[in-house]
């Protein structure tokens, strides 16, 4: 099969980045000439990373035996100010003498960078260039500030809080109370310190509603809160509570709350008894979701885009095997691996195909044929036809690169109902519309 290769190098040592050179402009331009914009499409390292390490782009080139002739680099000719001021006093023509932004100045055929401007007129500031240099001035606008809106009545403070009570038939926490309410919860924290104080305040004022608070007091315990805990995963048959678990199964009490009784939720956890941390995933785990992203892009995923669309960050990959891209090598030493056809490995499901476990026998019209692999190939198979035919349709060249909403399935050349093997040279990349419409017949 045709290996391939991370789009970026594992080693930055000297000898890495040089052999980089040499592999993108024999292989890939094949000796002819070569800018930095190209070399950084075809790339593992960047041009930023040779420049810093060998102090220039052809520097490299020299070091990569591309270029045997030194270059001397000639300073280049000091601009004269008054061509400088020439080209700002056409600027201020065209904006009518008014003042304008050096932003405008760029978009207005503005020659002279910023850099430029203050290391010739001794300025830091653009405004103080324009003031000093042209006499032209910004005109700052004068906001009024809005009168202050007079305070919510108390009353009217209050007559939310019954009717939220009343909605939920108990006293509200911190967050039932922020996320039902009309009136925002820091208007009663600005008026009373904190919520808890307005909750005392309102019972003192409305004695009905004092006797109703459900195990909810003024001062919440440890103990109801380590007993909340311990409820979640009971009726919701958890091995792990995370905060975001607790929030979606009702919990009656703020993160927050536990917080401030416990120093952290970690502890509050530690406090209940409860398992502590999250199950890491597996290796498999990590390589079959790495492999559904990648084949979902047609391409090899950022590591931001796995935050997106996986199910595990980039940060699990980097705490399994100690960066992004070593994870990546991992990956790909993996799936470029032996594949043994009566391997344990999990296969992908195919909706669209039965599923197949075992070797099996079937009849054609030339007899019975003994089969020696499984219908559906192994993920490390799959990954290696659908790279091989460069995650593209082989029939009409559609691919997730360029093409929205491509699923790509792994079919067999000779259909797998008259003989035709599970192996690697009788696979084929084709994309659900094409292989839906292929069916049984060979292209």
């Amino acid at each position: 099969m045709n290996y391939f290769k991370p789009n970026k190098l594992l080693n930055y040592d000297d000898d890495s980045i040089i052999n980089e050179i040499k592999r993108v402009y024999f292989k890939v331009f094949q000796g002819k000439r070569m800018t930095t914009k190209k070399f950084s499409q075809h790339s593992r390292v960047s041009v930023d990373t040779i420049i810093k390490r060998f102090g220039s782009w052809h520097h490299a080139l020299q070091k990569a035996g591309i270029i045997t002739k030194n270059i001397k680099v000639e300073k280049k000719k000091q601009i004269p100010l008054d061509e400088i001021k020439r080209n700002i006093d056409r600027v201020i023509t065209l904006n009518k003498g008014e003042y304008f932004t050096y932003k405008f100045y760029k978009e207005n055929n503005g020659k002279h960078s910023f850099a430029t401007l203050t290391k010739r007129f001794g300025y830091t500031k653009w405004d103080e260039l324009l003031n000093k240099e042209f006499s032209i001035f910004r005109i700052r606008k004068i906001i009024l500030q809005k009168q202050k809106p007079e305070p919510i009545p108390e009353w009217k403070l209050f007559n939310e809080i019954k009717t939220v009570w009343d909605n939920i038939c108990r006293r509200p926490t911190y967050s039932e109370f922020k996320e039902n309410a009309k009136i925002g919860i820091r208007v009663y924290e600005r008026r009373f310190g904190t919520w808890t104080k307005a909750i005392e305040r309102f019972c003192l004022a409305n004695e009905e509603y004092n006797s109703s608070t459900e195990d909810i007091g003024f001062n919440t315990t440890k103990d109801l809160l380590i007993q909340e805990l311990h409820q979640i995963v009971r009726d919701n048959n958890l091995e792990i509570l995370n905060q975001g678990d607790y929030k979606k199964y009702g919990g009656k009490y703020s993160v927050q709350t536990y917080y401030n009784h416990f120093g952290s939720w970690k502890n509050a956890k530690k406090a209940a008894g409860l398992k502590i941390g999250r199950v890491a995933p597996s290796e498999e785990e990590l390589f079959n979701e790495l492999q559904r992203i990648w084949e979902q892009l047609g391409r090899q995923p950022l590591h931001n885009e796995m935050k997106k669309l996986g199910k595990y960050s980039h940060k699990s990959y980097a705490h399994k095997f100690g960066s992004w891209i070593q994870a990546i090598y991992a990956f790909i030493a993996d799936r470029e691996g032996e594949n043994q056809t009566n391997d344990k490995e999990k296969v992908i499901k195919d909706e669209n195909l039965p599923k197949e476990d075992s070797n099996k026998t079937i009849t054609h019209l030339s007899g019975v044929i003994k089969m020696t692999t499984p219908r559906i190939p192994s993920t490390r198979l799959r990954f290696q036809v659908l790279h091989r035919d460069k995650f593209t349709c082989v029939t009409c060249g559609r691919s997730p690169k360029n093409t929205k909403n491509i699923t790509l399935h792994v079919d067999h050349i000779t259909p797998y109902s008259k003989g035709g093997e599970t192996v690697y040279d009788n696979l084929q990349t084709l994309c659900s519309k094409c292989n839906l419409g292929k069916s049984d017949t060979e292209l």
